[in-house]
């Protein structure tokens, strides 16, 4: 069985954006909900010019102050300064269709000179007249072809919601957003899950696989430290519950 869940798309990529500069986590809330973000990129000195490949860990939290079941997310668009990028070149492509209905590692077995990175996901499961439960899944992330002008990110998440899923997410990223600082752009729309029954509360993600291109050492993340600080900004709206906005300045060292 296979679904379009860009609930867990969402929080990677608002991770990726607000808390991957960082190894302590940023904090937002919004009336009872509480929106968390954070993570780390090595290594900490970065040029001043030139974006160097870099690894990145980031981790995202959506909770609620009462806890009660978080609401659904409807929408999230996500810019990022220009220190930050992504460099896709010399790497190969994977197709969606590729994973459709497969097991985790069926799915890095088909795209396996794709990945680029792994983590962990969680969510509650809330159906009527029924018990909530945890459901934990491995998170895959692979990289896709572009859309456009658009690179996309294909995450896949394998889990037991209650009957075994297979979570297939094609995420556009835009190197274009508005303002004179700011560079990459994500916009991801997301659908109802599960009838609305499940909402992602948990997740983290390695980005940190290396390839050569050009005779040199590649990875999708790339950076630098321009100014001496990153900037991003992030909206998300969502269901029944008030929509949540966030700033985010971190401090980088220059190499």
């Amino acid at each position: 069985m296979s679904k379009t869940a860009k609930g867990i798309a969402l929080v990677v990529i608002l991770a990726f954006a607000i808390g991957g500069a960082t190894a302590s986590s940023e904090v937002f809330e919004k009336g009872n909900l509480v929106l968390k973000a954070g993570g780390k990129v090595k290594p900490k000195k970065l040029p001043k010019k030139k974006r160097k490949p870099v690894k990145l860990k980031v981790r995202g939290a959506i909770d609620t102050k009462d806890g009660t079941t978080p609401p659904i997310a409807r929408k999230v668009v996500v810019d990022f300064d220009k220190n930050g990028g992504i460099y896709a070149k010399g790497k190969k492509k994977c197709k969606p269709r590729k994973l459709i209905d497969r097991r985790t590692k069926a799915a890095k077995k088909a795209c396996k000179k794709s990945l680029i990175g792994k983590g962990k996901t969680e969510a509650i499961v809330d159906f009527p007249n029924q018990d909530p439960f945890v459901a934990k899944g491995p998170l895959l992330a692979f990289l896709g072809k572009k859309k456009g002008r658009a690179q996309t990110i294909i995450f896949h998440v394998f889990a037991n919601v209650p009957a075994p899923t297979a979570f297939v997410v094609p995420v556009k990223i835009k190197k274009k957003a508005p303002g004179r600082k700011f560079g990459l752009r994500t916009i991801t729309k997301v659908p109802t899950i599960s009838g609305g029954n499940g909402r992602l509360t948990k997740f983290k993600l390695k980005l940190n696989k290396q390839w050569r291109h050009k005779g040199k050492k590649r990875r999708f993340t790339t950076a630098r430290c321009k100014n001496g600080r990153f900037v991003a900004r992030a909206k998300v709206n969502f269901q029944g519950a008030p929509n949540v906005k966030g700033g985010l300045v971190r401090k980088c060292k220059k190499k």
